[in-house]
């Protein structure tokens, strides 16, 4: 399973190509079998993804690609949030955030 986990990540970051196969059925002259009319093959190329590139540069190199924010300063609380009113919250999320009208 590890090694299938690997196989799949390993295409999800690089990306591939599939085979998509179309297939239109048509009545036989004789009998109700069904012939195959035509039959389209086609290649496709599916994008690397995003989000399976960003885990594994995060988890391989965390000095240097960090999914994380880091934020500076403190918040202290002097009530509890449930005690606060709509307004005395958006005060606060707005001395969080930085923005003072």
């Amino acid at each position: 399973m590890v090694a299938e986990a690997k196989r799949s990540l390993r295409k999800k970051i690089s990306g591939y190509e599939v085979e998509e196969t179309r297939i239109t059925l048509g009545r036989a002259k004789e009998g109700n079998q069904p012939t195959v009319k035509e039959k389209v093959i086609t290649k496709k190329h599916v994008a690397p993804d995003t989000a399976a590139i960003i885990f594994f540069l995060s988890n391989k190199l965390p000095s240097e690609f960090q999914n994380k924010h880091h934020h500076g300063g403190s918040i202290s609380l002097e009530h509890k949030i449930s005690d606060l009113t709509e307004n005395q919250l958006n005060k606060i999320i707005d001395n969080v955030l930085g923005e003072h009208d």
